[in-house]
C-alpha cells in the first residue's frame, strides 16, 4: 500500500514537473523570438535607409560626375532579413507535448471492490446453504429463520452446532467482504498507480526532448541576436560615412562642377573615397545571416569581421581594403586560430540578387 501511494505522488510530481518544463522553455522561447525580431527590424530599417537613401544618392552625385573611373555595384536585394527568419520557425515549430493528468483509479477500484465485496458475501451465503442442507433458491437468502441458520454454521457451526452463532455469523461475513474488498482495492489502486507512473515517465521524457529542442533554437535566437547587434552598430558607422561623402560630393560638385580632371587632387581623392567605401558597403547588405539550421550563417560572420576592417580603414583614414582582401585577410585568420575542417558545412538560405550593374 505505501508503494501504491509513493508511485501515485512520484506520477503526479512528474506531470507537474513536465508542465513546468514545457511552461519555462516555451516563455524563454517567445522572449527570445520577441527580441530577435524586434533586432532584425531594426537591421532592415537600416538597410533600407541605407540602400533607397544614402546609397541612392551618392549614386545621382556620382554619376553626374564626368571622366571618372566607372565602379560596379551590386545592387542590394529588396527581400528584408526578415523574411530569412521562416525556416528557423518552421525547424522551432517542435510538436507539443500533450501533457495529461494521471489519474488516481479510484472510482474503478471502488467499483471492482465492492463487487468483490458483494460475490464474497453471496459466495459465503450459498457455500452455508449448501453446508446446511438448503436448497439454492429464492426463499432460502428472503427467509430470516434459514439466514440465521447459514449464518451459524458460517461462525463455526459447521464444525460443532453448540458453537455456532446468528452474530458472529454476520461478523465473519461482514469480516471476508471488508478483507475483499481491501485486497481488491489495494490491488487495483498498485495496478493504476503503476500505470500511472509509466505514463508520468513517458510525459516527462517527452517534455525533456521537446525542451531539449525548443533551448537549441532559443539559444540560436539569442546568438543571432547578439551578431545581427554588432552587425547592426558597422552598418550605421558605414552609413553615417557615406552620408559624409554625399555632402562632400555634393560640395565638390556645386564648387568644382562635374568635370572629374578638372577637379583638385584633394577632391579628387574624396571621390574615390566615396567611391571605395560604397564598394565596400553593398556586399554587406546583400547576405544571408541564418542558416537552414537556423543558426547564425557564416556569411554573417565574415560580414561582420570585413565590416569591422572596412570600419576601422575609414577611421584611421587607410585604404579601404579590397574584397579579394577582405577574403584573403579572413582566411589568414582561420588559419592563425587553427580552426578545424568543419565535417558538415551548415547550408545558408541563397538570397538571389539582380545581375551586377554599372555606374558610369
Amino acid at each position: 500500500m505505501f508503494s501504491t501511494m509513493q508511485n501515485q505522488k512520484k506520477a503526479e510530481e512528474l506531470i507537474q514537473d513536465a508542465k513546468n518544463m514545457i511552461a519555462a522553455i516555451d516563455e524563454k522561447f517567445q522572449k527570445a523570438k520577441e527580441r530577435l525580431e524586434k533586432k532584425v527590424a531594426e537591421i532592415d530599417a537600416i538597410r533600407s535607409q541605407v540602400t533607397k537613401q544614402t546609397l541612392a544618392r551618392f549614386r545621382k552625385r556620382f554619376e553626374s560626375i564626368e571622366n571618372e573611373n566607372p565602379i560596379e555595384l551590386t545592387p542590394v536585394a529588396e527581400t528584408p532579413f526578415s523574411e530569412q527568419l521562416q525556416p528557423l520557425y518552421e525547424k522551432a515549430d517542435v510538436e507539443p507535448v500533450e501533457v495529461r493528468d494521471v489519474k488516481g483509479g479510484k472510482g474503478g477500484a471502488f467499483f471492482v471492490s465492492l463487487i468483490a465485496a458483494l460475490v464474497t458475501v453471496a459466495a459465503a451465503l450459498v457455500i452455508g446453504a449448501v453446508g446446511t442442507g438448503q436448497p439454492l433458491v429464492k426463499e432460502t437468502f428472503t427467509d430470516i429463520p434459514r439466514i440465521e441458520k447459514i449464518l451459524t454454521w458460517l461462525s463455526g457451526g459447521a464444525f460443532n452446532p453448540d458453537m455456532g452463532n446468528p452474530a458472529f455469523g454476520a461478523v465473519v461475513l461482514g469480516i471476508a467482504a471488508i478483507a475483499a474488498w481491501m485486497i481488491t482495492w489495494s490491488i487495483m489502486m498498485g495496478k493504476a498507480a503503476k500505470r500511472n507512473l509509466e505514463t508520468a515517465e513517458a510525459i516527462y521524457n517527452e517534455a525533456e526532448n521537446y525542451h531539449s529542442k525548443k533551448t537549441r533554437y532559443t539559444d540560436a535566437m539569442d546568438a543571432l541576436v547578439e551578431e545581427l547587434d554588432a552587425f547592426e552598430k558597422i552598418l550605421e558607422t558605414c552609413d553615417i560615412y557615406m552620408q559624409e561623402y554625399n555632402a562632400v560630393l555634393q560640395r565638390i560638385i556645386h564648387t568644382e562642377g562635374t568635370d572629374y580632371e578638372a577637379y583638385r587632387n584633394v577632391s579628387k581623392d574624396i571621390v574615390n573615397r566615396a567611391a571605395e567605401c560604397a564598394e565596400a558597403l553593398v556586399p554587406l547588405l546583400n547576405i544571408a545571416i541564418v542558416t537552414t539550421e537556423g543558426t547564425p550563417s557564416k556569411q554573417l560572420s565574415d560580414a561582420i569581421a570585413h565590416g569591422e576592417r572596412i570600419v576601422l580603414a575609414l577611421m584611421e583614414e587607410r585604404p579601404i581594403p579590397s574584397a579579394d582582401e577582405l577574403a584573403e585577410a579572413s582566411k589568414e585568420d582561420e588559419e592563425a586560430i587553427l580552426l578545424p575542417p568543419r565535417e558538415n558545412e551548415e547550408e545558408s538560405l541563397e538570397i538571389e540578387t539582380p545581375e551586377e550593374t554599372k555606374i558610369v
